[in-house]
């Protein structure tokens, strides 16, 4: 059977599986500190996923506008284009910042995300070595 569902979705759904054995793991007693930190680690990995997912669709989106106002601005510059044309180009010309700035945060997050799992995995390293 084929999944159906988008990136985004199933990154989703798997993060809400990996949080889901996070919470399973913290509340049994006789979980072992490195179960606990690879499931943290794993829920991490999904994150940065859902991150990076999330980043390529604003992404595309934005592209997608510059392209289309580029287009109506080429018809506007040759007086073709219609009175639905230039409305559309004055409400993408005022939406480009405010999607440019959503693809700044979504990067800042996915940066963000990374750092968090090196942090973990790192300590995750440190404790295993300790162990040793």
């Amino acid at each position: 059977m084929t999944d159906m569902r988008s990136a985004y979705e199933r990154c989703v759904a798997d993060l809400e599986m990996a949080r889901m054995l996070y919470k399973r793991a913290t509340s049994r007693q006789n979980t072992t500190a490195g179960e606990i930190q690879r499931v943290a680690v794993a829920a991490k990995r999904l994150e940065m996923k859902v991150a990076a997912v999330r980043l390529a669709q604003a992404d595309y989106h934005l592209d997608a506008l510059r392209a289309r106002i580029d287009y109506l601005e080429s018809r506007t510059a040759r007086d073709r284009a219609t009175r639905r044309e230039a409305a559309e180009l004055e409400w993408a010309l005022g939406a480009l910042p405010v999607n440019a700035a959503t693809v700044e945060r979504l990067e800042a997050e996915l940066e963000q995300r990374k750092q968090e799992l090196k942090a973990l995995s790192e300590s995750h390293l440190v404790s295993t070595d300790a162990a040793a």
